[in-house]
């Protein structure tokens, strides 16, 4: 009897099957147990040298990113030198379903490099686990899987202080809505700037009134053009903090459209963003993901994952810039 015997039997593909009586792939429990119970009822044994060849296809890292095409695509071109500079064959899976997951799992990989888990997948990760896949979460956090985890409240903090010591007492703010109550995992770093907001109105007596406030349409990261135009026209505030560079995009093109000049007539601090901001008229005054720290620690992960902390902060990067004008 052989594999592809057993897999005619069940109506399955021989690989699920090899990975039933390898253990080293998911498989539903009772699936499993089915075809061990067949395979021990028919005698069949696994060979030393298949054995062998799967033990060597593990030696895989996989690429979870289901936000890629948002936010991080420059990082995973950096991520992918980093593998191929440690010798590491690597297979990446875009998307946000728990499929995603579980095909890494079948390839079979030794480790899962996620770029930030989104809900859908937090089950699949956790199976990935209990099959002894290590699984290392960049740039989010979630409950029971290590993680490299960005400060964004940390970076708001920040971004307010730069404006207030500049002499700016009202500001505004342009991003994602802070208030929007989520249980989604990867909001997690919303409830973190929610509570430096609620800080700052504590300590300075600094609230950011609706009026004051535009936010990207809760479908996704888009910006009703109009509408921004609109809010930036009718503004009380001479400053204004902008989280995630598709934002900082739109608010420098409104600017430019309706004329509005940054920084005399409007300060501007960044949260987020990539090397493409590089291009902007006049500089943006940022913080953004510290790509080289991230790096740094997943690659110790990736040569030393049983050493590696559970749960690790990293700041983000500050990059000086000339958006932010002086109030006398």
């Amino acid at each position: 009897m052989t594999i592809k015997d057993i897999a005619k039997h069940f109506n399955i593909s021989p690989s699920m099957v090899s990975r039933a009586l390898s253990g080293s792939g998911y498989v539903k429990a009772d699936k499993r147990q089915a075809i061990i119970a067949y395979a021990r009822e028919h005698h069949f044994q696994i060979s030393s040298t298949a054995s062998a060849l799967k033990k060597g296809s593990k030696d895989i890292v996989g690429i979870l990113t289901p936000w890629t095409t948002f936010n991080q695509i420059d990082f995973l071109s950096q991520l992918m030198n980093m593998l191929f500079r440690n010798g590491k064959t690597y297979r990446v899976e875009f998307g946000c379903g728990a499929e995603n997951v579980e095909r890494l799992i079948a390839a079979p990989v030794e480790q899962i490099l996620a770029v930030n888990i989104h809900q859908n997948q937090y089950q699949a990760v956790l199976q990935a686990q209990k099959n002894g896949i290590k699984v290392l979460n960049i740039m989010g956090y979630c409950e029971n899987v290590p993680a490299i985890r960005p400060f964004h409240g940390r970076a708001f903090l920040k971004c307010f202080e730069m404006l207030y010591n500049a002499g700016h007492r009202h500001i505004g703010y342009a991003g994602i809505d802070f208030n929007w109550q989520s249980d989604e995992i990867q909001f997690d770093y919303q409830r973190q700037v929610k509570k430096i907001v609620d800080e700052i109105a504590g300590k300075y007596n600094i609230y950011f009134a609706p009026e004051d406030q535009f936010f990207f349409q809760q479908d996704g990261y888009k910006c009703d053009e109009e509408k921004l135009i609109e809010f930036l026209k009718k503004r009380r505030h001479t400053a204004m903090i902008v989280w995630t560079e598709q934002m900082q995009t739109a608010v420098y093109a409104a600017c430019r459209k309706i004329g509005l000049k940054i920084p005399h007539e409007l300060s501007l601090a960044g949260i987020g963003g990539h090397f493409m901001l590089n291009g902007f008229d006049p500089p943006l005054t940022h913080y953004r993901f510290d790509y080289n720290e991230l790096l740094k620690r997943t690659e110790f992960f990736v040569n030393n994952p049983e050493e590696i902390p559970f749960y690790q902060e990293v700041d983000f990067k500050y990059y000086p810039g000339e958006s932010i004008e002086q109030l006398k």
